[in-house]
Order: C-alpha cells, then sequence, then structure tokens
C-alpha cells in the first residue's frame, strides 16, 4: 500500500489568520500537491492543533516541499505559531473504514489523528521524564538525617581519661551511694 500522511503540529492564538493562509495555500496547487488536508483542534490542550496532510506517496510530498510557495508557507506559518510547529511523517500501513458513510478523508483523518495521538502521548511522557530528571539535578543532594534532634553532644575526654568508645574493659563508674540510715 502506498500512501504518506504528514501531521504538523502547532501551538498558535491566531487560528484565523493561519487559516486564511492556507486557504491561500490550497488554490495554488503544483506538482506533488497534497490530496487532503484537515486541520483539528485539540480539546486538551486549547491553542494546539494539527493539520493532517494525506499525499500519494513520500516522494511527491517531497516534491510538494520543494515548492518556492511552499516554503514561503511554511515561513509564514511558523510566523503566525507561538512556537516552532512539529512534525510527523508517516507511511501508511493500513486504511479502514468504519461503513459506506464514512468517507475515505474522514477514515484517513481519523487514522492519523489516531496516531498523532499516539505519538503526542508518548511525546508528553517523555517531556515529562525528561524535566523530572531536570528538576532532580536542580536539586541539592540533602543526606538522610541520621542523628536525632535529642542527642546529646559527645563528651570530650581529656588527657589519660577512658571511656567505653575508647577502652572496651571501661565501665562507668557507680554514683557514690548515699549514707543510709538505719
Amino acid at each position: 500500500m502506498t500512501g504518506y500522511v504528514q501531521i504538523i503540529e502547532f501551538r498558535t492564538s491566531r487560528i484565523d489568520e493561519l487559516k486564511k493562509l492556507a486557504d491561500a495555500m490550497q488554490s495554488d496547487s503544483g506538482p506533488g500537491s497534497a490530496l487532503r488536508g484537515t486541520v483539528t483542534q485539540d480539546r486538551d490542550r486549547p491553542g494546539w492543533y494539527l493539520n493532517i496532510v494525506e499525499f500519494d506517496s513520500y516522494e511527491s510530498a517531497m516534491s510538494n516541499s520543494n515548492r518556492p510557495e511552499v516554503s514561503a508557507f511554511a515561513a509564514q506559518m511558523a510566523a503566525l505559531c507561538e512556537e516552532p510547529p512539529r512534525f510527523y511523517n508517516l507511511d501508511v500501513v493500513q486504511t479502514w473504514s468504519a461503513g459506506p458513510s464514512t468517507s475515505t478523508k474522514a477514515a484517513v483523518a481519523t487514522a492519523a489523528t489516531a496516531v498523532a495521538g499516539a505519538t503526542i502521548t508518548g511525546l508528553t511522557k517523555a517531556r515529562q521524564r525528561v524535566q523530572e530528571k531536570r528538576t532532580q539535578r536542580r536539586r541539592p543532594a540533602t543526606p538522610p538525617n541520621t542523628a536525632s534532634t535529642t542527642s546529646t553532644p559527645p563528651r570530650v575526654v581529656g588527657h589519660g581519661e577512658t571511656t567505653a568508645a575508647t577502652d572496651p574493659e571501661h565501665r562507668p563508674a557507680s554514683p557514690p551511694s548515699s549514707p543510709s540510715s538505719s
């Protein structure tokens, strides 16, 4: 099976301007132009979008990318985004349809969205792990608290004196006995 899907993930607060830019680009088709495209909005992350673009093949997508007008479009699109867009390049392995009422366009969009969602979930988890590692590296290492807060300071031993710690035969002296009254 041939086919190629490119998913472009981007974040923007200027979606209306981006849609106008995409509309202008659609009217200017050339060699290797996309068969179809679908722009989706992420429900869980406001301001995030996925542009799912289908091509006949990887080669036709690369031919399309080499067109000067596509390079200009990509630069204008990037300028409308809060951060650089991310590209996912996918070879189509299988397509399916839920029945006669589902169009090929919807099936491709659904499959590509599922793949993108899984990819994004994996990337999000990877980013979280990296962030956790960075946070751990920034924290100063603190040794575990082994001393009791009520411990008494060590006794300083003078010259010639011994303690149980320095002489195993040393036994503490018994306190003086008080005179008993009988």
